[in-house]
């Protein structure tokens, strides 16, 4: 149902486990090290232990996740719709909140990160370029138009793709 994680055999497709959360699941998921992490539309992120199921820990942030997380070595990144970009640090016990980021707009599309960056596209019509240490921004890229972003940014060979709700692809 809407508010509860599966994991499924990918052999059998029969069911591992399942897990209930207090709002509807619409985003994806990302799977790192043995750790799944989820930010259903419940205020939360959680982490959960991938063979098992069993939380691991939730994190609150001020809106509700639509996109799936991004999972570098030490940090998950999750936009939300209340406009703000969250770097939760994981490389504790804990989970800690290391920064939050204002797009202006509400943020429905998957983060992207590489080493160097975290991307961050709002329906502001704004992409951003953004030090994932420390959460200051490098750069903003301007639709100028009225259309919004609804889809993550992909990354390769030092492009960034994405698409607005005009229609239009933009590799910048």
């Amino acid at each position: 149902s809407g508010d509860t994680l599966f994991a499924l055999d990918a052999r059998e497709g029969s069911e591992r486990w399942r897990f209930g959360t207090r709002g509807a699941v619409s985003g994806g998921v990302a799977v790192v090290d043995g750790t799944v992490y989820a930010g259903p539309r419940d205020g939360n992120v959680y982490a959960l232990d991938a063979a098992t199921g069993d939380e691991r820990w939730r994190f609150e942030i001020g809106g509700w996740a639509q996109g799936s997380p991004a999972v570098t070595d030490s940090v998950v990144f999750v936009g939300a719709n209340d406009g703000y970009l969250y770097a939760i640090g994981i490389d504790g016990d804990e989970p800690d909140g290391r920064w939050r980021f204002r797009t202006g707009g509400s943020v429905i599309a998957s983060p992207a990160a590489t080493g160097d960056h975290v991307f961050v596209a709002s329906t502001s019509g704004n992409v951003f370029a953004i030090l994932p240490d420390d959460g200051e921004i490098v750069w903003q890229f301007d639709t100028e138009t009225e259309a919004e972003i609804h889809g993550g940014p992909a990354v390769a060979d030092e492009w960034l793709y994405f698409g607005d709700t005009d229609g239009t692809v933009y590799a910048i």
